[in-house]
């Protein structure tokens, strides 16, 4: 029996924190996205930033040390790799939680660290404690050294515009939108999860929930229950061949690939859209309430805009990527 070949196509366990909990990782204590004291960076600071493997990497410092952190809209917290974690001698305390992911839920002890000090761009970005996690598959199949993960906590503190071609995130400062830009609304308690409708017919769309997760390198993920509901929307659906699996951290799945119809994102329309669908019973793949997610690959045709102070999410058009 071939075992699974880890791919970076989609690297959902960066993302794969239940959308339906207050903050996606539940603990028996307040949201980790509610309780962050709120941070001001009020003019607009210009970050440097790698995108590789359609991941975005940011560099922070931890306690001094420069890495670099995989920004994450689809996690909700900030946590660092247990490697890094173990060579700055940190000492983690257990903590009872519950990880959602892409098909299994995780239940029990994970660990978390305090006092850790965490900058970007000039400014102190620490939060009063910090997952630890075990980022170690994800360094392996994607040949990415990985400090950590910052996820919603610290999105829903800063207004964040991210530049994919220019390879820059702007942090602070405001957004206006303007006539072109596609605004998203979403609930601000919570990860940003928008509505987009997929063409299931000739004029006939069906509407889905779907996590916009910076931290997949993915374009657009079906959740299997959603596709299998929708099958008219998916075009040329095929099985990926036999030894390749979606990794994650909780688990893998099999998966199949092929293009919907067509996609409407606010008031622009999208065609012959390449699609994953994820086959999954539980973890965030196999939740019914969800119809999937939406990576980099995706969204690296506008420019993105996550602003948690007005509970939206902005998609800005690149030329190239004018709607049909």
């Amino acid at each position: 029996m071939s075992t699974p070949k880890l791919i970076t196509t989609v690297v959902l366990a960066l993302g794969f924190i239940s959308p339906y909990s207050a903050t996606g990782l539940s603990t028996q204590k307040e949201s980790l996205i509610r309780k962050a004291a709120p941070v001001s960076i009020e003019a607009a600071k210009r970050i440097p930033v790698s995108i590789a493997r359609d991941l975005i990497l940011v560099p922070v410092e931890v306690n001094g040390r420069q890495t670099q952190f995989i920004l994450d809209s689809g996690f909700a917290g900030i946590a660092l790799n247990r490697r890094l974690a173990t060579e700055q001698n940190l000492l983690p305390a257990a903590e009872k939680m519950k990880l959602k992911g892409l098909t299994q839920t995780a239940k029990g002890m994970l660990s978390s660290v305090t006092g850790v000090q965490l900058v970007l761009g000039g400014e102190d970005i620490s939060e009063p404690k910090v997952l630890v996690l075990d980022l170690s598959p994800m360094e392996s199949a994607s040949k990415i050294q990985i400090g950590g993960l910052l996820g919603a906590s610290f999105l829903s503190r800063h207004l964040v515009s991210i530049h994919y071609q220019e390879q820059v995130i702007v942090v602070g400062g405001r957004v206006e939108p303007s006539g072109a830009d596609i605004v998203l609304p979403f609930d601000r308690s919570r990860l940003p999860i928008i509505a987009m409708q997929l063409q299931t017919g000739p004029r006939k769309f069906s509407k889905g929930l779907f996590m916009v997760d910076t931290g997949s390198d993915s374009g657009i993920i079906l959740n299997s229950s959603f596709a299998s509901h929708h099958e008219a929307a998916i075009l040329d659906r095929h099985l990926v061949p036999r030894g390749y699996a979606l990794a994650g951290l909780t688990g893998s799945a099999s998966y199949q690939e092929g293009f919907l119809r067509s996609v409407l994102v606010g008031a622009g329309q999208l065609s012959n859209q390449p699609v994953t669908i994820v086959e999954a019973q539980r973890g965030v793949a196999g939740d019914s309430h969800l119809a999937g997610t939406i990576g980099n690959a995706f969204l690296s045709r506008f420019t993105l805009v996550i602003d948690y102070e007005h509970a939206r999410v902005i998609l800005r058009p690149l030329p190239q990527s004018k709607a049909d």
